[in-house]
């Protein structure tokens, strides 16, 4: 993961260089015999304005669901890796995202629509309950996210990377996560077969998450 994530910073540098132009050799050159001139329009020109990178206006983004709309192309489901739209918003929401962001009263999709469909579905927000079976910090510099995997009551599974406070919580407890689906996420499990789990990017339901969100 840590890998995905440095390739993400590296977008937001653009190191391309265009090449001198000959405008000067061109015009010492002029009024020697057998040279050409350049035309004096040729080398006043301008330069061409260089598009902002994806990096660029990721970290321009003001709030999550502008952040969302520029991230949200890049996505795609992934199989033991994580695309790079999910990785792109999971460093945004590292340092920005709130739980207010994420949170929803009411669910706008659920595991199996995702599972079933999961373009249509990708941006929706969701809140779930379940167990950890697996949660380990990456360190991002001056933040952090935890990546793991949360498993519902059903035996459907949440891949999940999440940003904020995860207090106490470690492998076994159960908790309340919410968060932005980027669609499905399939890995190789131990029994040597492939679990195909939902991804969300968000945050655990926790008082000091709510509290951080309340105080911005």
């Amino acid at each position: 993961m840590t890998r995905h994530l440095v390739l993400v910073l590296g977008l937001a540098v653009c190191g391309c260089e265009k090449e001198a132009g000959q405008g000067s050799g061109g015009a010492a050159a002029a009024g020697r015999p057998g040279t050409a001139e350049v035309p004096a329009a040729e080398v006043a020109a301008p330069p061409v304005p260089e598009e902002p990178t994806f990096g660029d206006r990721l970290a321009s983004a003001a709030s999550f669901e502008e952040a969302l709309e520029i991230a949200l192309p890049e996505m795609e489901d992934g199989r033991d890796e994580t695309s790079l739209g999910a990785l792109a918003l999971a460093f945004w929401s590292a340092r920005r995202l709130r739980l207010s962001d994420v949170a929803v009263e009411h669910n706008e999709t659920n595991p199996k629509l995702i599972l079933k469909d999961s373009d249509r579905e990708r941006g929706k927000r969701i809140c779930v309950r379940g167990r950890i079976i697996q949660i380990a910090k990456e360190d991002l510099g001056d933040s952090a996210l935890f990546v793991a995997l949360l498993m519902l009551s059903r035996g459907q599974v949440i891949h999940y990377l999440a940003a904020g406070d995860t207090g106490t919580l470690v492998d076994g407890d159960r908790a309340r996560f919410c968060g932005v689906t980027t669609g499905r996420y399939s890995y190789s499990n131990a029994g040597g077969g492939t679990t195909h789990a939902v991804q969300l990017i968000g945050m655990f339901d926790l008082p000091s998450n709510r509290s951080a969100a309340a105080s911005r």
